[in-house]
């Protein structure tokens, strides 16, 4: 349920950054910068909402337009930036408290695989490696 929210408020981010930057529009020369500007505005917004910075979550979003936060928590959007804001500030005991309670997160690691059996795991899911970021160890 907490990554849905952040999904959903990941999904508002990118809608907002579209409608900023004049999204439906078809000039094909504008679309690459106004993808990576979309990229760039959500990059922010991630690092904002691990950092649990309020502040900088405020730099990203849109003031031109009411803003609209759709969480999984939530019975219905919140539109404007002081209803949003508020809904951050009200969700940030539950971060706080579900980052706590994970503090010690580690990823499973598999030392007792052979060569051949790693070999085979990139082999097969070495889209899912890539995808991810982790080193892709070399296969024959």
């Amino acid at each position: 349920m907490r990554r849905m929210l952040v999904v959903g408020t990941a999904a508002s981010l990118i809608g907002l950054a579209a409608a900023a930057l004049g999204g439906g529009g078809t000039n094909a020369h504008a679309q690459p910068s106004d993808a990576e500007a979309v990229r760039a505005a959500a990059s922010a917004f991630y690092a904002a909402l691990n950092a649990r910075d309020i502040r900088a979550m405020e730099a990203v979003w849109s003031r031109d337009a009411d803003p609209v936060l759709i969480a999984p928590a939530s019975r219905s959007p919140v539109v404007g930036w002081e209803a949003v804001r508020r809904s951050f500030e009200e969700a940030r005991p539950r971060f706080e408290a579900y980052l706590a309670a994970n503090a010690g997160y580690q990823t499973n690691r598999f030392p007792t695989l052979t060569d051949a059996q790693r070999d085979t795991i990139t082999r097969r899911w070495g889209a899912v490696i890539d995808r991810y970021g982790y080193p892709r160890r070399a296969t024959p």
